[in-house]
């Protein structure tokens, strides 16, 4: 009864260091032995550590989209903004066929009859 007891209380005690480290979803671990950094970086997961030795230190590994917003909104500037006008502009007229429209809106009689023009 005794020996279950002290197992007991080692265990008890054992437990109370918290042995087990959890990281969550987007966070690593950084592992610390007596506050030195290790070359071992823990994953998502429950992890074991030695009680008195490792420390584990959290780090956000997210991608902060405000942050990356920001960033993508400072490099966009108007003269950018023209430049893909232009270019948007220059694949329409490489696309076009040189045919103007026959009809404009729902069956309206266009001002020009350019279509008449080209069957002459």
């Amino acid at each position: 009864m005794r020996l279950v007891l002290i197992i007991g209380a080692i265990l008890v005690f054992f437990l109370f260091l918290s042995p087990w480290v959890q990281i969550g979803a987007g966070e690593r671990g950084i592992v610390l032995n007596f506050d030195a950094v290790q070359d071992k970086v823990l994953d998502e997961g429950l992890h074991f550590r030695m009680p008195i030795m490792q420390n584990v230190t959290r780090v956000d590994v997210k991608v902060q989209k405000a942050e990356s917003l920001r960033l993508q909104r400072a490099n966009i500037s108007p003269d950018l903004i023209e430049l893909r006008k232009i270019e948007a502009n220059l694949k329409a007229i490489e696309k076009w066929n040189g045919i103007l429209p026959q009809v404009t809106g729902g069956g309206a009689v266009p001002f020009i009859g350019v279509g008449d023009i080209q069957k002459r």
